[in-house]
């Protein structure tokens, strides 16, 4: 605690006590009034706040206790003492005792008060979807069921277990909330019809295991847990029951597990090829009415035995409203050929590692943090190179499963 930080907590605790030790502040008037605060200092008296008005009068505080010990110093010094206010607890007591009916009516009027605010006046019930007649008046005969009614205290009401037993009793409603605004209570609520197929409410269900794998934490935000750290689990087995006590539901929560992937690939070490030769050719082709294509020049078919075909197309237009149905079509023919592809040793490993971690990495989940990566190489007496690969990830396991 810094020192100015200090000394402000100690002036607050000093005024505390003086608050309610009663505290005077007084008038002093007479021929030597300098001298009564010299012999009053000798005294052990302290004043505060001192103001001289004028040279024969000041005025000052002083404690309650020490105005007894003021009054013989007065005549020596031919002064007169007046109170001019009277501060602090002692005072406000004695003003109470003297007119005994002003706390008590006071207590009465915060009684009244704090009664008539715990009154129900006004029930509404509302929604972000429009809601039917019949369904509010639904609504507001099960809160009145339950005790929420107009004039009804709601101190002696369960408001949440109300906001239960709505959401239980009416078959169309998917969600209640229940608040105070003054003496107003709203009641909101939600039909399943109203929601979208994402925000409809899941159906009474389990959550079940995706894929195989090693159970690292469990965290269950409905239902009961069936399996626990270090658990190792296989695909479509229960990881969270649906049931909370004797009551069924749809199980949420989230389930990480160690999950593996594994993968197999091979490459040859020879093998064929395509690539294109550098000879081309183009034709220029028309279409009426989105029909077959009309020649207009270049070679038909085309002069190679393997190729491709790339072409641009472009479509008349008179004007921005008015597309005609001529389309010209250009199209441009690339020779290819077939070549025998040769590869090191080294080479055909990298392309079956390659494929074999695509293999492995499509059988994990797709959220899955991978962790680490194994290649194993399978060898044979062939031009083949084999490569075995299995990665070790982390993922969220838990999938819904509705009951039967």
């Amino acid at each position: 605690m810094t020192a100015a930080r200090q000394t402000a907590v100690t002036a607050m605790k000093n005024e505390l006590l003086r608050r309610m030790r009663g505290e005077l502040e007084i008038e002093i008037s007479g021929e030597l009034p300098q001298r009564l605060l010299n012999l009053a200092q000798r005294q052990g008296l302290i004043f505060r706040d001192i103001r001289f008005v004028s040279s024969e009068r000041l005025r000052a505080r002083i404690a309650l206790a020490d105005v007894y010990r003021l009054r013989p110093l007065m005549r020596p010094c031919r002064c007169r003492l007046r109170i001019c206010r009277r501060i602090g607890l002692p005072f406000t007591l004695a003003f109470l005792r003297r007119r005994p009916l002003l706390p008590l009516g006071a207590l009465l009027a915060i009684g009244l008060l704090v009664f008539v605010n715990s009154l129900i006046f006004e029930i509404e019930v509302g929604g972000p979807y429009p809601l039917s007649e019949q369904r509010v008046a639904q609504i507001l005969q099960l809160a009145e069921q339950q005790g929420l009614k107009s004039g009804a205290c709601v101190w002696r009401l369960d408001l949440q277990q109300i906001e239960r037993q709505i959401a239980d009793n009416a078959a169309q409603i998917s969600f209640a909330e229940i608040y105070r605004c003054g003496n107003n209570v709203y009641i909101e609520v939600v039909e399943r019809d109203g929601l979208s197929a994402d925000e409809q409410p899941l159906p009474a269900g389990d959550i079940v295991a995706a894929c195989d794998g090693l159970i690292i934490d469990v965290l269950v935000r409905q239902g009961t847990a069936a399996v626990q750290s270090g658990d190792a689990v296989t695909a479509g087995q229960v990881l969270i029951y649906g049931y909370q006590g004797q009551r069924r539901l749809a199980a949420s929560g989230i389930v990480n597990a160690e999950v593996y992937g594994r993968g197999y690939g091979e490459c040859a070490l020879s093998g064929t090829a395509e690539r294109y030769t550098g000879r081309s050719c183009k034709n220029l082709a028309v279409r009426v009415n989105d029909g077959a294509l009309l020649l207009i020049a270049g070679a038909d078919p085309a002069p190679y035995q393997l190729y491709d075909t790339e072409r641009r197309s472009r479509r008349l237009s008179l004007g921005r409203n008015k597309p005609l149905s001529v389309e010209f079509v250009v199209s441009k023919i690339c020779e290819k050929e077939q070549y025998t592809l040769r590869r090191s040793a080294d080479e055909a490993a990298a392309i079956a590692a390659e494929a074999a971690t695509a293999a492995a990495r499509a059988a994990l989940p797709e959220q899955a943090n991978l962790s680490d990566t194994q290649l194993t190489e399978i060898l044979l007496e062939d031009d083949l190179r084999r490569m075995q690969a299995v990665l070790t990830a982390t993922a969220e396991i838990g999938v819904f499963r509705a009951a039967e």
